[in-house]
């Protein structure tokens, strides 16, 4: 029960995340994340927040993983997260 509650929080942060950055709080993703989450260290609660999860490469670690400008491909990878984590809420 817990651990279905704790994702549905994780859920409802991350639509955070994403309503955020579509409103303009930041170009961003990890900005956006942060300030939902309230922690800088996301992937502590959000493991697949990674590059590499998204298929992208990391040249270090504050680079973006998307170029600039580039909204949609930053939603769809909003929208890959709320998938996972609506699945995750969903299962018994």
């Amino acid at each position: 029960m817990f651990k279905k509650l704790k994702t549905r929080i994780i859920l409802w942060r991350i639509r955070k995340a994403k309503r955020l950055f579509i409103e303009g709080f930041s170009p961003f993703m990890c900005h956006c994340m942060y300030e939902a989450f309230d922690t800088t260290d996301i992937v502590s609660v959000v493991p697949e927040f990674t590059a590499e999860f998204f298929g992208r490469e990391q040249k270090h670690k504050y680079s973006p993983w998307f170029d600039a400008g580039d909204r949609q491909s930053r939603i769809g990878a909003f929208n890959i997260l709320i998938g996972l984590y609506e699945n995750k809420s969903s299962m018994k």
